[in-house]
This record gives C-alpha cells, structure tokens and sequence, in this order.
C-alpha cells in the first residue's frame, strides 16, 4: 500500500493540467516590463532542475537535480561557479539531493541524506562541520526541488513540516494511504532542539479515500483527484513568512514578533474550466486507473483477530466534485528576493509573451510590476546588488545565465 501511495502521488502530480485558457485582463493597470539584460552566461551544461545560492562576490553555488531517463543519479551534484560563470569547482557528487540553504553571512547548508544531517559549507564550499537537525523525523520534509527550507535572522531552521499520520487501532486499516490536505510550517532551534508550529498550509492531496470495514475485511475506495491544488510561502530576509493562498490569490503574513496579517486579494485572471475539460481529465486518467488496480490486487494480512481481506478500488474523482475555476498558483511559484519582494507565477494569464509573466508583490500585498522572463527561461535564485539567476531550459539540458533584474 506504501506503493499505492507513492504511484498515486508520482503520477497525479504529473497529470494534474487543465489546458490554461485566456481571458480579460483584470489588472491592465499594473505596469509589465522586460528582465533587464543577462550578463554572464555559464558554458557548462545543466539539467533542467537546478537551485542556486548567490554569494556576495558574484560566485554562486548550483545544486544540480538528477536528470535523464532514467534518472543518473551521478548527475546529483553541488557546482560552485566563478563570478564569471566561466568555470566551476565541483564541491560534491553524491546521490544526496543537492539541496542549498542560504545561512550566515556567505556559509551555505547543505543536506547529507545518508546520515540525514545538515552540512556547513564556508565562503569556498569547504565543509566545515556538520549539524543535526532538529527533528529527525522531518528530514524527508528538507529534501526536493519545488520548495527550498530557509533560516531565519535568529539562525532557526524553517521549513514545511509532515504532517503526521493519526493512531491507528486496526493492523489492516494501517495499510490504507493517509492522505493528508494540510502540513505545518515548523520552526527548528539548533541549539534548543525544539521545534514549534507557525502556520498550517494546504498541501496537494492527490486522492481522496473511503473505507469501509467489515468482519475480516476491509474496503477500500480510493478516488484520484489530480485537480487538488495547495498554498505555497517563502520567508523574507527578515524572517517574515509570507503564504499565498491559493484559493483567492490572497497573502497572509506572519512578522517576526508573531504578528499576523492579511492583504487583499490580488488581481487574477480566473478562468473557468468547461465540463468538457473535466471529462477530457477524466478520461485522461483511464491508463491510470488501469495500471493501480492491475498493481494492487486483493491482499489478506494476518491479525490479531484472523486474516484480514485488503481490496482497493482506485476511480477517478466524480466530474462533480471538480473545481469550476483553475487555481491561482502551482507548486514551486513562489520566490522571495533579497529586497523582501514575492515573484509569484500565476498558473493563468494573457497578458504573458512567449514566457513567464512573474507578478512581483510587495510587503503590502500589492502586485506593482509584472515581470516578462524570455522563453524557456526560469528564475532559479536572487544575488545581491539586483542579480537573478536564470535557467534556459533547452530540450534535457539547462544553461545557467545571471541578469539584472532591471
């Protein structure tokens, strides 16, 4: 059943598009402008995942995502670039995800899966010693590409937290997925080991689950629903924790001092999703739906009170319980820069030319540019002095560049 969970999750995240449609602009008043010009472009090739950490002399730290099918998991690797982009020094190569953590002054953290703790990299990447965090158990909540942990100005370790599965009496009922459609922003103290909770967030939840159980039996129907969406947040510089609610394209805010806030809706091109395209997702998902009931036949376990028969019924989520509108953001859309302002990437817009159209929010809550990215190109990290970093996706390989963001 872990299995079932890992399919559904891999595969729904994978399926979960509505064709974006086009409609009136809602915010014409909001001023768009052109990237401002790339000055160094990196020769070394990339894959199409990477995540960046700017260091105050120009130099930058890319952590390079496995890439290729299948996955090479030697292409995992820590690159720290010269201020010209033209060589590199490869600091580690490893199959630990190349996660990279801007900590004090030009240090940098890094994760080391094997022993599941935290590495201190100096000015030069240097390891110079190795931290615990602070709650083992949430290690696998540091790891991946779409959402990278910061560190707050009091050196605390903050990240999305696992949302943790409620007790279980039944041994068979423990087989059945837990499909959690919330999870904790969570705050680490390195030296304290404590660890407390900010705020909860909407996560994506790729089904939903109905269970019925019986003498020596449990049913199980699991409906896949590739339309859940989820919030999305990132800290400022000074530690304030910024969430984009992606129900009404709205910002809550939670300041250091534990304040919090909202601001105003922001503008949103909301598009309608026609009947037709839901049955189109639904029709979508038959292959799938095939392969999860051929892959997780009927099983009986053993109990305490005498076998127990498993069965699970996988079925797309019922057209009617469909949203009637696409969702403001995506995984991943949410940036923060080193100024304190939010680049968030609206899942729809007509207003984009060929590229990302970045909406740029200030501690206000106000969208008061619109940024216009070239095609296939990515915001992948901030320097200082203005400096973004880009990736140019062509085909499987990336090209990192750095600009100016005017």
């Amino acid at each position: 059943m872990t299995r079932t969970l890992f399919v559904i999750a891999t595969t729904l995240l994978l399926a979960r598009s509505v064709t974006a449609q086009t409609g009136q602009s809602a915010s014409k008043a909001i001023p768009i402008r052109q990237l401002g010009k790339v000055t160094a472009v990196a020769r070394d090739t990339l894959g199409p995942r990477i995540v960046t950490r700017g260091l105050s002399d120009g130099r930058v730290l890319v952590g390079v995502f496995a890439y290729g099918t299948p996955p090479d998991a030697g292409r995992r690797r820590v690159k720290l670039f010269d201020s010209t982009l033209q060589s590199y020094k490869l600091i580690f190569d490893s199959t630990s995800m190349p996660q990279l953590i801007r900590y004090l002054g030009d240090t940098t953290l890094a994760l080391d899966q094997p022993s599941r703790t935290i590495i201190v990299l100096d000015a030069q990447g240097k390891t110079v010693r190795s931290m615990a965090i602070p709650k083992q158990q949430d290690f696998p909540g540091l790891v991946g590409f779409i959402r990278t942990p910061w560190i707050d100005p009091k050196g605390r370790l903050v990240y999305q937290g696992i949302a943790q599965r409620p007790p279980v009496a039944s041994p068979a009922l423990r087989l059945v997925p837990f499909l959690p459609d919330s999870a904790p922003i969570v705050r680490g103290d390195f030296d304290t080991r404590t660890v407390d909770t900010i705020a909860m967030v909407k996560i994506v939840k790729p089904g939903m689950v109905d269970v019925k159980e019986g003498v020596g039996s449990v049913s199980v129907r699991a409906f896949i629903d590739p339309t859940s969406t989820a919030d999305e947040w990132a800290m400022l510089p000074d530690g304030t924790i910024a969430i984009v609610r992606e129900r009404d394209y709205h910002i809550d805010w939670i300041a250091p001092d534990g304040t919090r806030t909202s601001t105003p809706k922001m503008p949103f091109e909301w598009v309608r999703v026609t009947d037709d395209q839901k049955r189109a997702i639904v029709d979508s998902l038959k292959a799938t739906v095939d392969t999860l009931r051929t892959q997780n036949p009927p099983t009986t376990i053993q109990t305490p009170d005498g076998p127990v028969k498993v069965s699970v019924d996988f079925q797309p989520l019922p057209i009617d319980k469909f949203p009637d509108f696409e969702p403001p953001i995506n995984p991943g859309s949410v940036r923060a820069d080193l100024d304190g302002n939010l680049w968030i990437v609206p899942r729809t817009t007509a207003a984009a030319k060929g590229g990302l159209l970045y909406d740029v929010v200030n501690r206000k809550g106000e969208i008061f540019e619109r940024v216009q990215f070239p095609p296939g190109v990515a915001l992948v990290g901030f320097g200082p002095r203005g400096v973004v970093y880009l990736n140019r996706v062509v085909g499987n390989s990336g090209f990192l560049e750095r600009a100016t963001v005017r």
